[in-house]
């Protein structure tokens, strides 16, 4: 499929999607007129400890580039973002190393694959996924890494959003040397921008 004609596929699709989304958001028309989807990645770099549910996110992340682009654990006003894919990357390095500097290419190890990633916003569960299905995703050349989502799904601004990964009972993953764990998760969509 000629690309250009798949950009346009998933610009329209995105901009339906908000067009039925508005009524829930008190959105009017010329509120709508003026947001405009672009294409983008939310970012999330992080140091893990296996075992439990571990948050990715916290209330005093700020953004920074390299470590995350919410703004502490929401998305700013008049920021809706759009989710239709996503990627887990893993990397080891020193505990005195910013998790910018961690390179983000290592296998996942067996442990993380048999987590799940959960992203929840306001209560409800966005994005429930086994990280397995992401790391067979990421053989896949096709999705350049990423894993699909069957539909859209939709993060508001101003509202906390909790990013974790829930590790098996009991588990832990063993870095090589004196090293800490990272992961790296990517969040591939549309986010909106107001138009002048």
């Amino acid at each position: 499929m000629n690309e250009l004609l798949m950009n346009e596929e998933n610009y329209l699709r995105v901009a339906n999607f908000l067009a039925r989304q508005a009524q829930r958001f008190n959105l009017d028309g010329s509120q709508m007129a003026r947001m405009k989807p672009m294409p983008s990645e939310l970012l999330i770099n992080a140091q893990i400890t296996a075992g439990g549910t571990v948050p990715l996110l916290t209330g005093n992340s700020t953004q920074e580039v390299g470590v995350t682009n919410f703004d502490g654990n929401r998305l700013e006003t008049g920021r809706f973002f759009i989710i239709d894919g996503l990627n887990i990357l893993y990397g080891e390095a020193g505990a005195d190393k910013k998790v910018w500097e961690v390179d983000y290419t290592k296998p996942l190890p067996a442990v993380l694959k048999s987590a799940n990633f959960i992203l929840r916003q306001n209560g409800e569960t966005i994005i429930k996924l086994p990280i397995s299905s992401i790391a067979q995703a990421q053989k896949n050349e096709s999705e350049n890494g990423y894993r699909r989502l069957g539909a859209l799904a939709l993060l508001e601004p101003n509202q906390t959003v909790e990013a974790s990964i829930e590790f098996p009972a009991g588990s832990s993953i063993t870095p090589s040397g004196n090293n800490k764990s990272f992961v790296s998760v990517l969040l591939r969509g549309f986010e909106t921008y107001l138009k002048r």
